[in-house]
């Protein structure tokens, strides 16, 4: 992953994980993109705003990705308004 950390720039990094980086800029002619090959990348998202709280919790495109958390249950005003929930499993 250093190696596409360098190619893509540290200054154009948002987010990474272990198996995604999220840039900003264009995508380097050397990384392969849209392919089925092990250690390539698929662009899933392009002129996104993505919104970013922490390790494993952030939003594209209104599309809330938080670990641990039933994706129905958020809503980008319930982090940007500091609501918590609380429900029985």
């Amino acid at each position: 992953m250093h190696q596409h950390y360098t190619k893509i720039g540290i200054k154009n990094l948002l987010y990474t994980d272990t198996d995604s980086i999220y840039y900003t800029g264009e995508t380097p002619p050397d990384i392969t993109t849209n392919s089925e090959e092990i250690g390539t990348f698929r662009i899933e998202h392009t002129n996104e705003n993505m919104t970013i709280w922490g390790n494993k919790t952030y939003s594209i495109a209104d599309e809330i990705r938080a670990a641990g958390v039933w994706k129905t249950d958020l809503k980008n005003e319930d982090f940007q308004k500091g609501i918590v929930q609380t429900r029985k499993m």
